[in-house]
């Protein structure tokens, strides 16, 4: 069985919405099984990744798609 991990973060709940029905779309496919991986806020200490068992899940899953919300880790920049 083929397992694909899908990553995102979801403040509102918009970009969570988004991942379920990209998971929904893959479990339709015979022998590939999608799993759901929230990061949540915790999961970020001083600007960097740590969670174990998520890198865990992550090696061992043969695909990875991220899904983020368009302004994660910062506003609108102007130059």
């Amino acid at each position: 069985m083929t397992i694909v991990a899908v990553v995102y973060f979801s403040e509102s709940g918009s970009t969570q919405s988004l991942a379920r029905e990209v998971i929904m779309g893959i479990n339709t496919v015979e022998d590939v099984k999608a799993i759901e991986c929230q990061v949540q806020a915790w999961d970020l200490f001083e600007g960097r990744f740590d969670n174990d068992e998520l890198m865990c899940l992550l090696d061992n899953a043969d695909a990875i798609i991220f899904g983020s919300p368009t302004y994660m880790g910062g506003g609108i920049c102007s130059v």
